[in-house]
């Protein structure tokens, strides 16, 4: 390749890489500090937040200088633990309430928990978080400063020395942050002295490659093979821009189910029903839906009994809450013996719910049952209409579907560790393929 050739495919892998990086920087949203409510006091909690508690903090938008959606950051406590429930987070200003939600099994002790509000003006406004499902047990918490510099905050409406801490910023776009920052001119003057420092680096890099161990007088009718080494760099780049745009517009999404028990538990003497589930058999038991499940897909653990062979009935298993209704059916062919077995179902409300397990077809002699617990007297279970002073053993659980959205990945890859990991990985591919012997004859 011809130094003028050279020179060519260094200034355009440089600006290659410097457009990607431009992208990269500009794109997306950061926040911007604008104030901090913490009082100058002992930091204490709130304590624990039970079930219908309501707190309350006012606070004050000092900044007239605000953008388009408001951030508010609060730290929450788990007491190291997982804990069920639900934070409604509501912020009321001139009239106008924004609410946002938030399930305590995702927080992580001691982190700042960040919540957008939009069309907010500055002036006086009110924070007000409830939690539902919250046990004394079971419970997460606020992080608070004893201070009369601020405004109190109250529990169940009754005022206290202490107020929430609250961290206050708003979103601007990285490009409006950065432009504001050094200007466009910097910028392009910036990414004009980056594109010219990568450009010499390539070229320094030809350059030193094309060195070949071998003297040139002591072969005069050999040259180096080397054009296709040279084109490297730039398909790194290439391949990499592709792969990038194409993972962020054409990813499919994938679901990853993560479950959560609800910590039931029942008698170590559990005892099967009285029938097997063949055809004509139906067990009917009371649920409570709590706050926690409703919120969230909730799973229904049951127990199996095989009687230790294999059976073939197909067993259906269903849950209704007044109109809406949710099935499951399966062969029992799939059951492993005194294994628990999940079913997930969604869409459900706070209150009560019916399970039900039938037999659609089978015999005695091929059908499964199913554990009960006789321990709790307070219960009742149907079996084909017949009352029974047990329980069917159900384990609750919550069933989260997260999303693993690989551009969220992708974002958080440094884009100077593309740089020097690919810069890293050219220069030694180049320089082990010109050790090697390769040899072309001249005319």
């Amino acid at each position: 390749m011809t130094e003028k050739g050279k020179l060519v495919v260094s200034i355009i892998s440089s600006f290659m890489v410097t457009a990607v990086c431009l992208f990269w920087a500009l794109s997306g949203f950061m926040s911007v500090p604008l104030h901090e409510q913490i009082g100058n006091g002992e930091k204490v909690i709130a304590g624990p937040l039970l079930d219908r508690t309501v707190i309350e903090q006012s606070f004050e938008f000092p900044d007239d200088n605000m953008g388009e959606t408001i951030v508010i950051g609060m730290l929450f406590g788990t007491y190291a633990r997982i804990n069920p429930g639900l934070f409604t987070i509501q912020l009321i200003q001139n009239e106008q309430i924004q609410t946002h939600t938030l399930d305590p099994i995702r927080l992580v002790d001691g982190e700042i928990v960040s919540f957008p509000f939009s069309d907010l003006v500055p002036g006086q406004a009110t924070l007000r978080i409830e939690c539902l499902g919250g046990a004394y047990d079971r419970c997460a918490t606020l992080w608070c400063h004893q201070s009369a510099d601020t405004p109190p905050m109250s529990i169940n409406g009754v005022s206290t020395d202490q107020s929430v801490d609250l961290w206050i910023s708003k979103k601007v776009s990285n490009r409006d942050y950065v432009v504001s920052r050094m200007g466009w001119g910097g910028l392009v003057f910036l990414s004009f002295v980056f594109s010219c420092m990568l450009s010499v680096l390539i070229y320094s890099g030809q350059r030193a490659i094309l060195l070949s161990k071998i003297n040139a007088s002591d072969l005069p009718n050999a040259r180096r093979v080397s054009g296709g080494t040279l084109l490297l760099w730039p398909l790194v780049i290439s391949l990499f821009t592709a792969t990038t745009v194409s993972l962020v517009l054409f990813t499919k999404y994938k679901p990853v189910e993560t479950t959560f028990a609800l910590g039931d538990t029942f008698s170590t003497e559990l005892v099967p029903a009285p029938l097997p589930l063949y055809k004509g058999v139906e067990v009917l038991q009371e649920i409570k839906v709590t706050p926690g499940m409703a919120i969230s897909s909730l799973g229904l653990g049951l127990k199996f009994g095989t009687y230790m062979r294999e059976n073939s009935a197909r067993i259906s298993v269903s849950l209704r809450q007044g109109e809406h209704y949710q099935e499951h059916v399966f062969n029992s062919k799939e059951l492993v013996d005194n294994a628990e077995r999940i079913f997930s179902f969604s869409g459900f409300e706070v209150g009560q719910a019916f399970l039900k397990l039938s037999g659609l077809n089978g015999k005695g002699s091929n059908s499964p049952t199913v554990w009960l617990d006789p321990g709790n007297s307070m219960s009742r279970v149907l079996i084909s209409g017949e009352e029974h002073p047990q329980q069917l053993v159900v384990f609750r659980y919550r069933i989260f579907k997260e999303i693993m959205d690989i551009r969220s990945i992708i974002r958080r890859f440094p884009m100077h560790w593309f740089i020097t990991i690919g810069s890293t990985v050219f220069f030694s591919l180049t320089i082990l393929y010109q050790r090697q012997p390769r040899f072309e004859e001249s005319g």
